[in-house]
Order: C-alpha cells, then sequence, then structure tokens
C-alpha cells in the first residue's frame, strides 16, 4: 500500500465529501432539490442539455474516484446505517421544535395570546409526528396517520 490508514481515511473522507457535494449541486440543477422544499433555495436556469452534460460529467468523476481506490485496494464502507442518520435528523428537528417554543420565540418579541397558541398547537402536531417517525424507525409502525 502507497498510503498510511491515516492518508487513506483522509482520502475516503475527502472522496465522500467531494462526491455528496457534486450529487447536491447536480440535485439542484436538476430541479430535484426544489421538488419538495418549503423554501425553494435555487432558481431552475440550467438548460435540459447542461443538465445531462452534468450528469454524465459526475459520472466520469465518480468512476475517476472509483477507479483510484480499486488500484490503492481501498473499500468505502457506508459510514453509518440510513436508520441511525435518520434518527438524528428527527433529533435536530426536536431541538429546533424547542428553540421555538412560546419561551424561545418570545426573545424576538412579545407573542400574542393568539400567537402562543398557535406555536403551542404546531409544536405538539410536529412533536406527535417526530415521535411516529422515531418510532417507524425503531420498528414500530404507527397505528394510523393522525390529522
Amino acid at each position: 500500500m502507497i498510503f498510511n490508514q491515516a492518508q487513506t481515511r483522509c482520502l475516503v473522507a475527502t472522496f465522500k465529501y467531494m462526491d455528496q457535494s457534486l450529487e447536491n449541486a447536480l440535485r439542484a440543477a436538476t430541479g430535484e432539490a426544489n421538488d419538495q422544499a418549503l423554501c425553494p433555495e435555487y432558481v431552475l436556469d440550467v438548460m435540459p442539455a447542461q443538465q445531462v452534460a452534468l450528469k454524465g460529467q459526475l459520472m466520469r468523476f465518480r468512476n475517476v474516484l472509483r477507479q483510484f481506490l480499486e488500484r490503492q485496494q481501498v473499500a468505502i464502507e457506508p459510514s453509518t446505517s440510513a436508520i441511525a442518520a435518520f434518527k438524528t435528523a428527527i433529533e435536530f428537528a426536536e431541538i429546533s421544535l424547542y428553540e421555538i417554543r412560546p419561551k424561545g420565540l418570545a426573545a424576538f418579541g412579545p407573542l400574542t395570546s393568539e400567537g402562543t397558541a398557535e406555536v403551542v398547537r404546531l409544536i405538539e402536531d410536529l412533536t406527535q409526528i417526530t415521535t411516529d417517525m422515531m418510532a417507524i424507525c425503531n420498528g414500530v409502525m404507527p397505528s394510523g396517520p393522525r390529522p
């Protein structure tokens, strides 16, 4: 092996970062990143021919990385389970819900009683959904959709 273990870890981490960044950029360029977004981030200004060309170039980029890793006999293993990643995202969402509670929002100015009631209701609804999502991640299917 021409690279030591630390160098190999650095290369793999860098390759993963480049791949994910380019994948995200491609999703933005094809409009996929905006499909379901609450707040679309990008103006879709990439022409169809450019989208096709960018997809092809990303494949070339990945092939060069893959060939390099194969020559170095380096295998890329998934870094974590998808369920673990989803659970982490749920936990971040729950932290965000805590931050938007009435006491937290009041730091930005006084809340009306109606505003307080709306935020409390929103947090209750979203907390139930995150609880259901965590149950699903733990292999327990909720009994049915809730309004």
